[in-house]
C-alpha cells in the first residue's frame, strides 16, 4: 500500500463539504449493506449473475464518509438499493485489532459489517489500480456493469442523495433462486453462501464437518475461512481433513494459512503435501518463498549448538560461578595470579585466570563500576594462554567475552563460534553465556538484514541463533535482553507460534522486564484480541506470582479498559478499570518501589473511569473519580493515557457537562477538590465586585 494514501484521502475528501456527524443512536444500528468479501469475489459474481459492481470507498474521520458509514450503510432503504449491485467496500482504516478469534471464527468489522478489516484494507490497492485513476478520494461510489464498463463515479458530493439516485437507476435486482444443498454452496464465492457454510460447519458434528471439508477440497472458490475453522477445530480428524483440503486448493491468498498448517502438523504425509503446494505457489509469490524459508529454518538443526547437550550440562551446573560473591572472586584471582607467576609456561592456568578476571568484571558491571582494566588483563592472559598451548576454543571464548565487554563486538562475534565446544564444558559459567549471546546476536543480525533487503537468509545461521537463544532461556546468566532478541528473531522470520511460546516463558522468568511485557501485550492483542489480555495476565499471575506481575497485570487491565471504552463497551471498561486499580494497589503494597508508578497509572485509571461515568451521565461518580485522580497525583494531570486523553481534558469536559446539567452542587464539590490538590487547575477568582466583570 502507498505510504501517502491516508493523507491523500483525508485532504482531497475534505474539500467535498462538511456534513453533520451521525448520532450515537445511528452508529448503534447494524450495518446492512451486503458486502462481498473481496474484489475478486465481487467481479466473479458480477459476471456470473450479470449484475453491476458497486465499489464503495470510505475513510475514517472525513465528514461525508462518516455519514455514509454511520447512516447510509445502516439504512434499510439504502441497503435495498445496494442489493441491486454486487457491493464491495474499500477502506484503509482498521477498526478491529484482529480478524479471527482463536477458533478461526470471523470477527466482522464494526464499521461496515460482514467483511473483516483485513478484507476491506486488502481491497484498496486493487481498487486503486483498477478504478481510481490515480485519485484517492473518499467517500466515493463507482458503478461498473457486468462487462466492466463504468456507469458512474460519484465523489466530492454536496448532496449524498446522488448516490441513492444512481443506485436506483443502474441497479439490477437479484433473481431469487432456491438455496442448494449446503455442500454445494462450498463452491460459491458469494458471501451469503460462505456465511451459510461456515455457520453449518460450526453447528455440525465431526462427520458433518469432515463432509464440508471434503467438499472444500474440490472447490475453486477459495473457501479458506472454512478451512481455517477446520484447522482450529478440537477434533484431530477434522484438523487433518482441513489440512488435506488446503494442500489441494491453496492459492497465493492462502499462504499464511499453509504456513500455519505446517507449524501445526508433524505428520510427514501432510507436511510433504503442504510443502509441495507452497513450493508451487512460491514460483510466483514472495510470501510463499518466505513461508518456505521459515519452515526450513525452523526444521534445521544447529550444527554448532546441541541444545540437548547444553540442557544436560546446565542441569549439572557445569562451571557455575557466583557473580555476587566479590570476595570469593578476588580470592580466586589472587590464587591464580600466584600460580601463573610460579609456572610461567602453564597456558591452562593463564586461561583460568582470564576467566576469573572476566567473572570479576561481570561483578563490577553489576555494581556499576568500571571493569575495563580487568577486561584488558583478561584479554592479555587469554592471548598468552593461546601462545602457551592452551585449547584454542577456550582461548577464543575468553578473548571473545573480553572484546564484547570492551565494545569490539564485530571481532568478538567472529571468535565466538570457535568457542562453543569449549563453552559447553563450562556450560553454566558467565563467559559461556557471553559466547552464546554473541552467536545469537550475529545470527539474528544476519537474518534481520536479509529480511530488510528482501532476500533469503541462511537457514543454518537462523538455526544457530535460535539454538543459542533457546539455551540462554535456561542459562543462569541468560538475560531478559536475550529473550527479547530471541522473540524479535522469530518474529522477523515469521515464526509467530515459536515467538509466542518464547515470549510466554520469558515474561514468567523475567517478570519485571518492561520491554518483554510491552511485546507480550502487543502479541496478545494481535493474536487474541483485547478481551484476552486480562485472562492472559491472570494465568501469568498464577504461574509466577510477584509484585511485578501484579503491576503488569494491573496495567494490562487498564489497557483492556481503554480498548473496551473505544468499542463502546462502557460496563466492561469500568470493571476493567476497577480490576486494574486493585492489582496496582496490590503491587505497591507488596513492594514500595512501585509506589510512584502506581500513583501515576492509578491517577490515569481513575480519570479513565471518570470518563466512562461521564459518558454514561453518572455525574456524581465522575466527580468523585476525577477528584480522586487529581488528588492521587497532581503531576499526572497533563499525562495522556492510551486513548490520548488527560485528566485535565476530562476535567474540562466534566465542567461543561456539569454546567449544562446545572449541577452547581457537584461543580462546587469538584472545584473544591481541584483547588485543594492542584490549585493551578482551579478557575480564576471573579474580579472585585462579584459581577463577572460588570456583565
Amino acid at each position: 500500500m502507498r505510504a501517502t494514501v491516508g493523507i491523500a484521502y483525508l485532504v482531497v475528501a475534505w474539500q467535498g463539504g462538511n456534513f453533520p456527524p451521525p448520532s450515537g443512536a445511528a452508529w448503534k444500528r447494524p450495518p446492512l449493506v451486503p458486502w462481498e468479501r473481496s474484489i475478486e469475489d465481487a467481479i466473479a459474481i458480477s459476471k456470473a449473475e450479470k449484475r453491476p459492481l458497486l465499489v464503495a470507498v470510505n475513510h475514517d474521520g472525513e465528514s461525508a464518509s462518516e455519514v455514509c458509514a454511520g447512516e447510509k450503510y445502516r439504512d434499510p432503504a439504502f441497503a435495498k438499493l445496494a442489493a441491486g449491485f454486487v457491493p464491495v467496500i474499500v477502506s484503509v482504516d482498521r477498526h478491529n485489532a484482529r480478524d479471527y478469534d482463536e477458533r478461526g471464527r470471523r470477527i466482522p468489522c464494526p464499521r461496515f459489517g460482514r467483511v473483516t478489516c483485513a478484507e476491506h484494507i486488502a481491497a484498496e490497492p486493487i481498487a486503486f489500480e483498477k478504478w481510481f485513476k490515480g485519485n484517492a478520494v473518499a467517500p466515493r461510489h463507482i458503478g461498473i456493469d457486468a462487462e466492466g464498463d463504468q456507469r458512474f463515479d460519484l465523489f466530492l458530493l454536496y448532496d449524498l442523495g446522488e448516490v441513492d439516485r444512481a443506485l436506483q437507476k443502474h441497479g439490477v435486482a437479484p433473481k431469487p433462486k432456491p438455496a442448494p444443498a449446503i455442500e454445494a454452496r462450498v463452491a460459491s464465492r458469494k458471501a451469503d453462501d460462505r456465511m451459510a457454510v461456515e455457520e453449518a460447519f460450526v453447528a455440525a458434528d465431526s462427520g458433518g464437518k469432515v463432509a464440508l471439508l471434503d467438499a472444500a477440497a474440490h472447490s475453486k472458490a477459495e473457501p479458506f475461512d472454512l478451512l481455517l475453522l477446520g484447522m482450529r477445530d478440537g477434533d484431530p480428524q477434522v484438523k487433518s481433513a482441513a489440512r488435506k483440503a488446503l494442500a489441494s486448493t491453496a492459492t497465493p491468498a492462502a499462504v499464511g494459512l499453509v504456513a500455519e498448517a505446517l507449524r501445526a502438523t508433524s505428520d510427514a504425509v501432510e507436511r510433504d503435501a503442504l510443502t509441495k503446494t507452497l513450493t508451487k505457489i512460491a514460483a510466483g509469490d514472495a510470501r510463499a518463498r518466505l513461508a518456505l524459508l521459515v519452515s526450513k529454518s525452523l526444521a534445521t538443526r544447529s550444527a554448532k549448538i546441541d541444545v540437548d547437550a547444553w540442557t544436560k550440562a546446565l542441569a549439572e551446573k557445569k562451571g557455575k560461578t557466583d557473580l555476587d560473591d566479590a570476595d570469593a572472586l578476588e580470592k580466586a584471582i589472587d590464587l591464580l595470579t600466584a600460580k601463573a607467576k610460579a609456572d610461567a609456561k602453564n597456558g591452562g592456568v593463564r586461561l583460568d585466570l582470564a576467566r576469573a578476571l572476566l567473572a570479576f568484571a561481570e561483578n563490577r558491571i553489576r555494581v556499576r563500576k568500571n571493569p575495563s582494566f580487568l577486561l584488558e588483563d583478561a584479554k592479555t592472559f587469554a592471548e598468552q594462554a593461546g601462545k602457551l598451548g592452551a585449547p584454542q576454543g577456550g582461548v577464543d571464548g575468553a578473548r571473545a567475552a573480553a572484546m564484547d565487554l570492551l565494545g569490539d563486538v564485530d571481532a568478538a562475534q567472529k571468535l565466538a563460534p570457535n568457542a562453543l565446544q569449549a563453552a559447553l564444558a563450562d556450560a553454566a559459567s558467565p563467559w559461556a553465556a557471553r559466547v552464546l549471546q554473541l552467536v545469537g546476536q550475529a545470527g539474528a543480525a544476519s537474518v534481520r538484514q536479509a529480511a530488510a533487503d528482501q532476500r533469503e537468509w541462511a537457514p543454518a545461521l537462523f538455526a544457530d541463533a535460535h539454538a543459542a537463544y533457546r539455551v540462554l532461556a535456561m542459562h543462569p546468566y541468560g538475560e531478559s535482553g536475550d529473550a527479547l532478541r530471541h522473540v524479535d528473531l522469530l518474529l522477523t522470520a515469521g515464526a509467530v507460534d515459536a515467538a509466542d511460546e518464547a515470549l510466554d516463558a520469558a515474561v514468567r522468568r523475567f517478570p519485571d522486564a518492561s520491554p518483554l511485557h510491552e511485546r507480550y501485550r502487543g502479541r496478545v492483542l494481535a493474536s487474541r484480541g483485547a478481551d484476552a489480555l486480562e485472562t492472559a495476565y491472570e494465568q501469568l499471575r498464577k504461574a509466577a506470582p510477584s509484585a511485578a506481575m501484579d503491576w503488569f497485570s494491573g496495567y494490562a487491565a487498564i489497557v483492556e479498559a481503554e480498548f473496551q471504552f473505544k468499542s463502546g463497551e462502557a460496563a466492561k471498561a469500568k470493571a476493567s478499570y476497577d480490576r486494574g486499580l486493585e492489582r496496582l494497589e496490590a503491587s505497591s503494597s507488596a513492594n514500595d518501589a512501585y509506589a510512584e508508578t502506581v500513583d501515576h497509572f492509578a491517577a490515569l485509571a481513575l480519570a479513565g473511569r471518570a470518563r466512562v461515568e461521564l459518558e454514561n451521565g453518572d455525574l456524581e461518580k465522575a466527580v468523585a473519580d476525577l477528584s480522586a485522580s487529581i488528588a492521587r497525583r497532581p503531576a499526572s494531570v497533563e499525562s495522556e493515557d492510551g486513548l490520548a486523553r488527560t485528566p485535565a481534558r476530562t476535567l474540562a469536559a466534566l465542567r461543561t457537562a456539569l454546567r449544562e446539567a446545572k449541577r452547581d452542587d457537584l461543580s462546587a464539590k469538584l472545584e473544591a477538590a481541584v483547588k485543594d490538590a492542584a490549585p493551578e487547575l482551579a478557575p480564576p477568582d471573579p474580579p472585585p465586585g462579584g459581577n463577572g466583570g460588570g456583565r
